[in-house]
């Protein structure tokens, strides 16, 4: 199958600072008053430019979501959740409708074999100039059991998972307010699902 190949800078990805396997550095989101490129705020929450490009190519941007830096998604309350993704996908909506890039991706990587280096939470959005969009999925992946529907998101186990054993996929047919907070509810309830199903798995 064809592939968008990008290319990954190496000697950027080395200054960037770790904290998940070395938890007694410094945390760069912890020091709010240091951060650079600020581009928004919602309460606690910080939208900003990716201090470490590693996407050759591409403009990466980091969404932190609290101040806690120990805590994460399954200990969130329902109303932070909501308002984490309404704040996240506006800033998502806000760069594909700037005209800049042809794709905009949207995603969390957590612990330390996903590549992330950063302990404290956070998401990360980044804009592709050029891509060939329709190779970055196929229908067929979306496709699955239902595990639940309502206000218009589907929850769902893909029959064809990109990467792994397991894919959930939620789907909002709209992005009203009640889908984007029943999608903020789904991501909660399979982050803590699958956490504990992963904590059971080492023990």
């Amino acid at each position: 199958m064809d592939i968008n190949l990008m290319g990954f800078d190496v000697s950027a990805a080395r200054h960037k600072p770790e904290t998940i396997r070395h938890s007694e550095q410094a945390c760069p989101f912890c020091d709010r008053a240091n951060l650079t490129d600020v581009i928004a705020t919602e309460g606690d929450m910080i939208f900003l430019r990716n201090k470490y490009n590693v996407i050759e190519g591409a403009d990466q941007f980091v969404l932190i979501e609290g101040r806690a830096c120990k805590s994460d998604m399954p200990a969130y309350t329902k109303e932070h959740m909501h308002a984490l993704i309404r704040f996240g996908l506006r800033m998502w909506q806000e760069l594909r409708e700037s005209g800049r890039y042809e794709a905009v991706l949207f995603f969390k990587n957590y612990g330390p074999l996903s590549g992330g280096t950063i302990r404290h939470p956070h998401m990360q959005l980044v804009g592709l100039p050029h891509v060939r969009k329709e190779l970055l999925c196929r229908p067929e992946e979306f496709e699955g059991p239902v595990i639940c529907e309502r206000d218009g998101v589907t929850l769902n186990v893909s029959d064809v998972p990109r990467i792994g054993f397991w894919e959930f996929n939620i789907l909002p047919e709209k992005l009203t307010p009640a889908a984007i907070n029943t999608t903020a509810d789904f991501i909660q309830i399979i982050v803590d699902s699958w956490l504990i199903w992963y904590s059971m798995s080492l023990v």
